[in-house]
């Protein structure tokens, strides 16, 4: 051995060595069950770290690399994968109205007959958030097409398509229908073709009874009593396509390793044009925070680390928690499970321990900081206070109502009120003092994952009153005046 590659093999042990004190220092001081890492680069996996058990009630069933979890909304970016192949080989246009995927029989209301699969990707299409339950809607295969030919092209609207982000789990389940439609498979199936096959991912699968044939990860709750484990794995094909997913962290790692190779398959293969992975990884939605965060195809953009930006997602609900974190310009991605819910304390913790590997791997700490920098003059014209007042209403909840405060605005429902300065182009974030009382930590005013501050985004047209706002990245729709409003009392502007 030379010397150079005695240096280069020194490094990598150190490097695997301090990935594995990061994640057992988590393990040591959190109660999580069970933890699993993978850090990997665009040609081979770099380290691996399994923890704990599978399941609290089985403490001698071990946790490693090649267990099993439950992705939840990280399943989008397989969904967003077998999506763009098909478009790289032509099968699959992103830019052309969706009317034309469906069958004739189905009769699709404005304005989803306009929406595009590139704005179902990008949370643009307008359609509401709406609720994740995996419980609901058949296990059957063909639960899937049921579903988005019957409730699922009547899903409510926030906005018309392109105006305004609003994160959508129907808008997902819509592209997983139309990739049935073009291969003329179950979503599972074609995923499985598309996806897991090309990258080796062999036990990756979207079946919960097919996941128990493997090592599988149970779920842990927090009850009044403690931690306890959920045995009871919910199913709906409509979810398979946002948040269906089961898959271990070594497979993760064979996905990621995809994205940082500019779309080859572990072996050199290609599956996926140069190009197709750039539109995937461009930050074209800003979700309007006060950090920079923005959205790709499928997966969030941000933080930089070492300057390079991040790209991925995280997925957690019903005991589980995974994320995947990709940074190709430094050629490190980090996939990491574990099998407890979205605790607060636990998700700081959480990344703390991924920032602190990729800080390592990429020479330099996590920023947020937007290349455009607060705002300027510009930017005020832009968000002039006048053309943001009025109220505004979700899908569900209470409205919102915002009016002037000096020289920035004041955002309340009724009963929780914050204060709003300008921050740059048309997002106004809350004053580092001055809301009445501690902001509740439940949507919609609890600070968007990786921002610490309440921030309002507005858009619209370019004049007149803007149209709608998201509130922490949740959208909202401007109301028009209430005659009684007008009529007996002038408009709140604040104290």
């Amino acid at each position: 051995m030379t010397t150079a590659t005695a240096a280069t093999a020194t490094a990598k042990t150190s490097a695997a060595d301090h990935i594995a004190g990061i994640v057992a220092d988590y393990a040591r001081r959190h109660p999580v069950p069970g933890v699993a890492v993978s850090v990997f680069d665009g040609a081979a996996i770099r380290a691996e770290i399994g923890l704990g058990a599978r399941a609290m009630d089985s403490p001698g069933d071990a946790m490693t690399e090649h267990t099993l979890f439950r992705l939840i909304s990280l399943t989008k970016m397989f969904t967003t994968l077998a999506a763009m192949r098909l478009a790289d080989a032509g099968r699959l246009a992103l830019d052309e109205p969706i009317r034309d995927l469906f069958p004739a029989s189905a009769d699709l209301p404005a304005p989803m007959s306009s929406v595009t699969v590139r704005q179902l990707l990008s949370h643009t299409s307008g359609l509401i958030r709406g609720e994740l339950d995996l419980n609901v809607g058949s296990s059957d295969p063909g639960g899937l097409a049921d579903y988005t030919l019957g409730a699922g092209i009547h899903t409510p609207f926030i906005a018309d398509p392109g105006v305004v982000y609003s994160y959508s789990d129907q808008g997902f389940s819509i592209v997983g229908y139309l990739i049935e439609r073009v291969t003329g498979h179950h979503f599972a199936a074609a995923v499985r073709e598309l996806v897991f096959e090309p990258l080796g991912m062999r036990s990756a699968c979207f079946e919960p009874l097919v996941a128990m044939t493997y090592p599988l990860s149970q779920q842990h709750v927090y009850l009044k009593g403690g931690l306890v484990q959920n045995h009871r794995f919910a199913e709906a094909a409509r979810m398979h396509p946002c948040a269906g997913a089961f898959c271990s962290v070594h497979e993760l790692a064979l996905f990621g390793m995809l994205h940082l190779s500019g779309g080859l398959a572990p072996g050199g293969e290609r599956a996926l044009s140069g190009d197709a992975v750039r539109q995937m990884h461009d930050p074209r939605t800003d979700i309007g925070l006060d950090i920079d965060l923005r959205y790709g195809l499928g997966g969030y953009a941000g933080p930089r680390y070492g300057g390079h930006l991040a790209f991925g997602h995280e997925g957690y609900l019903y005991g589980t928690w995974a994320k995947l974190v990709l940074v190709p310009g430094a050629g490190v991605g980090v996939a990491w499970c574990d099998n407890c819910g979205p605790i607060p304390a636990l998700i700081a913790a959480r990344y703390r321990a991924i920032n602190q590997i990729l800080a390592r791997l990429c020479g330099g700490e996590p920023s947020w900081r937007r290349p455009d920098g607060p705002g300027s003059g510009a930017d005020r014209v832009a968000a002039r206070p006048e053309r943001c007042a009025g109220r505004y209403r979700a899908h569900t909840g209470r409205p919102v109502d915002v009016s002037i405060r000096g020289d920035g605005l004041l955002i309340t429902d009724g009963t929780v009120r914050v204060r709003l300065a300008h921050h740059h182009e048309s997002v106004f974030v809350a004053e580092q003092a001055g809301q009445e009382a501690p902001l509740p930590p439940r949507p919609p005013w609890e600070p968007h994952a990786g921002s610490s501050r309440c921030s309002v985004r507005f858009a619209g047209p370019s004049t007149g009153p803007a149209s709608h706002l998201t509130l922490n990245g949740l959208a909202y729709r401007r109301q028009p005046p209430s005659p009684w409003r007008t009529a007996n009392r002038p408009p709140f502007t604040g104290r």
